[in-house]
C-alpha cells in the first residue's frame, strides 16, 4: 500500500510526525511512505526571527508596562500572521502540484492513501476539488489529522469520495494549537481538527492529544490509511 503524507505550516524540513511516521512504516514491510513537501515556511526559523525583532521591547530597561506589552503582542502577532499567511497562499501553488500528482497516478492505476497534517490538510482539501471526476479513483483514503482548516470547507470534498469510508477526519478538543493561535491567524471558523465534522460521508476520530501530540499516532493514522478498524467518534 502506498501511503503519501502531506505536512503542515513550518514542516518542509521534515518534523515529529513525519518521523514517526517512517518509524512506524519500518515495522510494516506492505507499507510504502512518501513525503509531498511544499514550501510551508520555517517554523522555527520564523519564530526566532519574530523574538529578535521584538527583544529590544521585552528587555526595555525600565521594565514591562501595559502599553509596551501590548505594543510588543501586537507586532508579534502582525509577524505570525504574516508567515501564516505566506505558508497559506503557498499552499494553493501546492495543491496545484498535489492535483498534478494524483491525476499522473490515476492514468497509471497506482491507488494511494493519503495522510495530511495540519495546514496540510488544506493542500489535501484543495487538490482534491480540482480532481477530475474520473480520477477521484486514485484515493483509497484520505486522512485529514489535526486540520488547520475551517470544518465547514470539508463539505466542498466531491461527493463521490463521502462514500466507503475514504474521508476521515482525525481530531482532538485538546488541541492547544488550534485553540488559542489557530483563530488569531485565521478568520474564516472553527478548524476541523478540533471538532467531529458533521457530514455524512466522513468518518470521525478523535483522539486526546495536543497538536504535537499526533506523533504518537502515527500507527493509528497508517491504520485509518490502510482502513484498518479504529475507535471512532
Amino acid at each position: 500500500m502506498d501511503v503519501l503524507y502531506i505536512h503542515g505550516f513550518g514542516g518542509s524540513k521534515g518534523g515529529p510526525l513525519e518521523e514517526a511516521l517512517s518509524c512506524a512504516v519500518d515495522r510494516r514491510p506492505d507499507v510504502h511512505l512518501g513525503t509531498f513537501r511544499w514550501p510551508s515556511g520555517d517554523l522555527r526559523a520564523a519564530a526566532i526571527v519574530i523574538t529578535l525583532k521584538n527583544l529590544p521591547a521585552i528587555l526595555m530597561p525600565t521594565g514591562p508596562c501595559p502599553l509596551n506589552t501590548y505594543w510588543t503582542f501586537s507586532k508579534t502577532l502582525k509577524d505570525a500572521t504574516r508567515h501564516w499567511q505566506e505558508a497559506t497562499a503557498a499552499s494553493e501553488d501546492a495543491a496545484e502540484r498535489l492535483l498534478g500528482l494524483l491525476e499522473h497516478r490515476a492514468r497509471a492505476g497506482l491507488q494511494l492513501s493519503i495522510i495530511a497534517f495540519s495546514l496540510g490538510t488544506r493542500v489535501l482539501l484543495e487538490g482534491l476539488t480540482r480532481m477530475s471526476p474520473k480520477a477521484l479513483g486514485v484515493v483509497r483514503r484520505a486522512v485529514f489529522a489535526g486540520g488547520a482548516l475551517p470544518w465547514a470547507a470539508i463539505e466542498k470534498l466531491p461527493l463521490a469520495l463521502q462514500s466507503n469510508d475514504q474521508l476521515i477526519n482525525v481530531y482532538s478538543k485538546n488541541d492547544l494549537v488550534l485553540k488559542t493561535l489557530y483563530p488569531l491567524v485565521n478568520k474564516t471558523g472553527g478548524a476541523a481538527g478540533l471538532r467531529p465534522v458533521p457530514y455524512p460521508g466522513i468518518r470521525n476520530v478523535e483522539l486526546s492529544t495536543g497538536h504535537r501530540g499526533y506523533s504518537r499516532f502515527a500507527d493509528n493514522l497508517l491504520d485509518l490509511a490502510a482502513g484498518s478498524q479504529t475507535r471512532d467518534n
